[in-house]
């Protein structure tokens, strides 16, 4: 029977806030069906994010957050080539925000004259700078880009963002589980509790000690899990069958039988 204080842990996604039945079928092409998948559905890497007051040269060819204000829209009618939003920073800098397929909502997203807080690699084309499908936020509305994001394994239809919202409601129910490694190895290795352990490796990805501490849980609960069934396999044990030592009789091996062979024969 699951211990009660691990119930959080086996709550079904789809009691997630906002997880349906389409997003519950996304998380199943992943094996995510659970709380505790979520939190061991661990990041490959980071976007690592820098937040400026303005453009500049040296930013070319890193993301950046920057708040900018959007002054003017070029459509391109054909609808073969991007769509273009122009906005300042503070220093009068002008970026191209460029959008493929003309999607509505970007001109809904950047309002003219209204600032906005927008996160995507600034990059050079030709004497333009520019940042291709931008994020967009309102200044201090809602969540905001983060300097550091995680990057997740994913399926079509799901985003890093939306599977990171997730995975910080998966750990939000992670219970206070007491610790179980030995006291003078998590000293020595500077481990974090395993909870703790969990939280850190989603927002620190290359931490290698969260990572050893994961693996270290993995292996010790393995090594019990077959220790117990070593212990009832014992305890079950099959009658012995009384041989007639015919079989062995029709042996005929180049060496003799030790003691303890012929016994069991």
């Amino acid at each position: 029977m699951r211990p009660e204080i691990l119930n959080p842990l086996f709550t079904e996604v789809e009691a997630l806030k906002g997880v349906g039945p389409q997003v519950a079928k996304l998380l199943k092409k992943l094996g995510i069906s659970r709380a505790v998948d979520l939190i061991y559905h661990l990041p490959t890497g980071s976007i690592e994010r820098m937040r400026a007051p303005s453009a500049s040269q040296a930013l070319l060819g890193r993301n950046v957050i920057l708040d900018l204000k959007p002054f003017d829209i070029r459509e391109n009618r054909s609808g073969r080539g991007p769509m273009r939003v122009f906005a300042s920073d503070n220093d009068g800098n002008t970026i191209s925000l460029i959008y493929f397929n003309n999607p509505g909502w970007a001109k809904r997203q950047l309002p003219l004259g209204q600032l906005r807080t927008v996160s995507g690699k600034l990059e050079a084309y030709g004497d333009e700078w520019q940042i291709i499908h931008p994020d967009v936020t309102e200044p201090g509305e809602g969540p905001q880009p983060a300097v550091r994001e995680p990057v997740y394994p994913l399926t079509e239809g799901l985003t890093n963002r939306r599977l990171g919202e997730l995975v910080r409601e998966g750990l939000e129910r992670a219970p206070e589980l007491p610790e179980w490694i030995d006291a003078g190895l998590v000293g020595k290795e500077g481990w974090s509790d395993w909870r703790g352990a969990s939280a850190l490796i989603h927002r620190e990805p290359g931490l290698d000690a969260a990572r050893k501490r994961l693996a270290y849980d993995e292996i010790f609960a393995n090594q019990l899990a077959l220790m117990l069934l070593r212990q009832s396999q014992r305890r079950h044990r099959t009658a012995t069958l009384a041989g007639t030592g015919e079989l062995t009789a029709k042996l005929r091996l180049p060496y003799q039988l030790t003691g303890a062979q012929r016994r069991v024969s």
